[in-house]
């Protein structure tokens, strides 16, 4: 079975789970998706792919000046 094909199946079947296994799989997947973003982050600072204070610092000048 490929991807799509799993991801098919459980949207079709996710109303049949139980809520013990429906919160584990949550829990599974929100931990998945915190990991994945660490990784991305690490490999931007690895790469270069920063944001400096001043222009962060600058960014939030612009926005209180709009309001």
């Amino acid at each position: 079975m490929n991807t799509l094909e799993k991801r098919v199946f459980i949207q079709k079947n996710l109303d049949k789970v139980n809520e013990p296994f429906l919160e584990e799989i949550y829990q599974r997947m929100i931990s998945f998706l915190e990991d994945a973003r660490l990784e991305e982050s690490e490999e931007d600072i690895k790469n270069g792919n920063l944001t400096s204070h001043d222009h962060l610092k600058k960014g939030v000048q612009q926005w209180r000046n709009t309001k």
